[in-house]
């Protein structure tokens, strides 16, 4: 067996069957081989999710809508938009209720038309469709994420592969390494991407986790002897090598926690995934596909814990006005499913600011019947009959926000009951990131980072830290850098995880003699 099947494959499949999903052995995988639908299973979640009996004439019709729409060179944007409105009037998946749907994890199911063949990793289904897939590589393995990831870039152009990898809506990249921050993907790391390679970003998986993830059940005892069984290993639980298989806080096992645990994995179709069309130079539109990042992920996700719970003024982080555009993009689509009643106006300091915000929202698909692009000199100044039904969205006042503002003032004056929103980064005091290295009682050396340097190292003291630190304490604090904001600390530590032994220990001598000069 590969040693990434062993190391990051094996004990992915096992996490996902504590999330909540089944184990689909190859033997059972019978589907359509041009676009890997599981076709029995796509209708029996149908026929679950819109209680009724599908006739067989009505299903193959379906099937061959869903074919259509996949060997369309779109990117997947009619695919993806059936399977969000649904087919005349039925529901394929069910995004209010994630445990009405079936979730389905299988490896090596083989896709691909005529002698042109791939077998992913492993493949994500929901009710039958095909819409996640990952591939894992053994770390130091020749070529790294980076070659995996190009090749599945190739195999997108091909024709007897597209209509497959346009139904899967994220990919999944891991060697079980720590991530380096958002870049071209680089060697090691976990990484994730919308399934589209037309200048796509690649953004790293979830941070580093101290606390066991909510959504995390126990091991499925029937799944894990299945796929056991068909790869000859023994059980995870009764084998002491086997037990790190088990550890949620690994790289691949938070990204699949953060990203593909079933009720995120269906937020995320729902909203973290936008297409833009633009129109080139030449006239033609071009259509890009674009998926929010982890963080924009998690405050859509707080943003919507917020509406649930009736807050009425917050701050949601944001960075870069492309970026502001697509989150405010997913978060009136949000807000229209979950206060359809209501008005949203986004509220700009000038005309030509309102005008941009208008076009950007108009290639994500935004009309003004959805999202207002209105100036502050253009809101209401008193009370009128529509007063209570708006939320007003202001992407320029950020974390800064106070309701003393002017026009803070003028909004709630003329609406007390409206809802006020700040887009922009969170402000936080100088200094508050660090990259730290740690000297382990073996004598070897761990690089993490955090905000809060004092608390970790009594976390990794504690044995609550990092799985690498855990049978090495005690273990102190040998140097440390401080950063401004967290994406530095997270580029530093993935440069200094990139040096060898003795360049970390020059860099403490260094540090280390830089300190007794300046003391002396």
């Amino acid at each position: 067996m590969k040693r990434e099947d062993i190391g990051v494959k094996i004990p992915a499949l096992l996490h996902l069957t504590r999330l909540g999903y089944g184990y689909l052995p190859g033997k059972e995988a019978k589907r359509d081989r041009e676009t890997n639908i599981l076709t029995k299973r796509l209708q029996e979640g149908i026929e679950r999710i819109n209680g009724i009996q599908l006739d067989e004439e009505t299903f193959q019709r379906l099937m061959e809508d869903l074919k259509a729409r996949l060997r369309e060179q779109d990117l997947g944007q009619g695919f993806y938009r059936m399977i969000r409105a649904g087919w005349n009037g039925l529901k394929l998946l069910d995004f209010a209720h994630p445990e009405r749907n079936e979730f389905l994890a299988g490896t090596e199911i083989a896709c691909g038309t005529g002698k042109q063949r791939f077998r992913p990793d492993i493949s994500l289904f929901i009710n039958g469709l095909p819409l996640g897939m990952m591939e894992v590589k053994a770390p130091e393995q020749k070529g790294g994420l980076k070659g995996e990831y190009e090749r599945m870039c190739r195999r997108f152009r091909q024709e007897s592969f597209r209509p497959y990898l346009q139904a899967t809506q994220i990919w999944m990249f891991s060697n079980d390494r720590e991530s380096g921050g958002m870049a071209l993907l680089p060697r090691d790391g976990a990484y994730f991407t919308g399934g589209a390679p037309e200048d796509f970003p690649v953004y790293p998986g979830p941070e580093n986790r101290t606390k066991r993830p909510k959504e995390l059940g126990r091991l499925d005892s029937a799944a894990a002897q299945t796929l056991m069984k068909e790869n000859g290993l023994a059980d995870p639980r009764k084998k002491a090598d086997n037990r790190a298989w088990m550890d949620p806080g690994t790289p691949t096992h938070r990204m699949l926690t953060g990203l593909a645990a079933p009720g995120r994995f269906l937020f995320l179709i729902r909203y973290g995934i936008l297409y833009e069309k633009d129109t080139g130079d030449e006239g033609g539109d071009r259509i890009r596909k674009r998926m929010l990042n982890w963080e924009q992920l998690e405050a859509l996700r707080a943003a919507d814990e917020k509406i649930r719970r009736g807050y009425r003024n917050w701050n949601i982080p944001c960075r870069g006005k492309n970026g502001r555009f697509m989150q405010g993009a997913a978060l009136s689509a949000l807000i229209r499913d979950r206060m359809p009643e209501r008005d949203i106006c986004w509220v700009t300091g000038d005309g030509a600011e309102a005008g941009r915000a208008r076009a950007a929202f108009r290639r994500l698909g935004m009309d003004e019947d959805t999202v207002r692009c209105l100036t502050v000199a253009e809101t209401p100044e008193k009370r009128s009959s529509d007063s209570g039904r708006r939320i007003y969205i202001l992407p320029e006042q950020g974390a800064d926000y106070r309701t003393d503002q002017p026009a803070a003032r003028r909004l709630r004056a003329a609406d007390p009951e409206a809802i006020l929103i700040t887009m922009g980064e969170e402000t936080r005091n100088e200094g508050t990131y660090y990259t730290y290295l740690l000297q382990c009682a073996d004598g070897s050396l761990y690089c993490g980072w955090t905000d809060n340097l004092e608390k970790r190292v009594r976390t990794h003291n504690a044995g609550q830290g990092a799985k690498y630190t855990r049978s090495r304490l005690p273990a102190r604090l040998v140097y440390w850098e401080r950063f401004d904001t967290k994406r530095e600390a997270m580029s530093r530590e993935w440069h200094v995880k990139q040096m060898s032994r003795k360049e970390k220990i020059n860099m403490i001598r260094a540090e280390r003699t830089e300190k007794e000069e300046k003391d002396g």
